[in-house]
């Protein structure tokens, strides 16, 4: 956070923000905290807090595999607690189950933020404007994209499966 004294944390079932100083815990949201919201799951993938446009935000992944829900949760951080949570849905890609967000990273290109999301079910990364939640690009990875990086104007990814493979009747490559 961009305060020092706290740190945010993100666990399987939501995020906490522990003070520093005194080893405590100030805020604590959990997906069982909002109906629903009940049944997603972090994909532990990481945590990511930015500013815009001077508020304070928390964003990951989450998803629930058996009804095929993924997307971006999105919490609003101020001086001493979370706010109401949101969740950006994104769509499975055929012949994906789930979409299943990854990493997100976060950048800022004319005044705009943007989020880059590795869509771990959709072999695919997508750049979604901030401001109104739209998917501004898609593009292919290779198969199972996990994390995320910008530098230089590029981004890079990681696969966990590697690249798709040549072969339509293999899985992977």
């Amino acid at each position: 956070l961009p305060n020092p004294r706290y740190l945010a944390v993100e666990d399987r079932y939501g995020v906490a923000i522990l003070d520093r100083e005194s080893n405590a815990i100030r805020s604590r949201w959990t997906f069982q905290d909002t109906p629903p919201f009940r049944a997603l799951m972090s994909t532990f993938s990481g945590l990511k807090a930015f500013e815009f446009e001077r508020q304070t935000y928390l964003v990951w992944g989450a998803s629930q595999r058996e009804s095929g829900r993924s997307g971006i949760m999105l919490l609003r951080w101020t001086a001493d607690s979370l706010g109401k949570p949101e969740f950006i849905p994104i769509a499975a890609a055929a012949p994906a189950p789930i979409s299943l967000p990854n990493e997100v990273e976060v950048a800022f290109e004319g005044g705009e933020c943007y989020w880059y999301i590795a869509l771990n079910g959709n072999n695919q990364l997508v750049k979604m404007r901030f401001r109104n939640r739209e998917i501004v690009w898609t593009a292919p990875t290779g198969v199972a994209p996990f994390g995320v990086k910008l530098a230089q104007g590029k981004a890079y990814v990681s696969n966990w499966g590697g690249p798709m493979p040549s072969d339509p009747n293999l899985e992977t490559a």
